[in-house]
């Protein structure tokens, strides 16, 4: 939703799972107004390592509460400016590009 398209691709349930996985992890965004801290937040809900990924929804509410209250305070801008290609560090290793 944050991002106007899905993170996974297919013609039925069991394709999207499969992709889900199996396939390659869903990095970055094709729009920039988004800030690499919520892109953060999905990454790391998205990750396919167990040990990555959140551990509860609670855990989660609390990133997305602190970047709303950085966002209203004016510490994250809604739109952060990268230039393509710009590493961005991993939730948990490793370092992912923005596409």
């Amino acid at each position: 939703m944050a991002t106007g398209t899905l993170p996974f691709k297919g013609d039925t349930s069991v394709a999207v799972f499969d992709g889900h996985l199996t396939g390659p992890d869903c990095t970055g965004s094709a729009h920039s107004e988004i800030p690499l801290e919520l892109e953060r937040i999905i990454g790391k809900a998205l990750e396919k390592d167990l040990t990555c990924v959140y551990q509860s929804a609670a855990e989660m509410r609390a990133d997305l509460k602190r970047l709303k209250r950085d966002t209203e305070s004016g510490r994250v801008s809604g739109a952060t400016p990268t230039a393509p290609g710009s590493a961005r560090e991993s939730s948990c290793t490793g370092s992912r590009q923005r596409s």
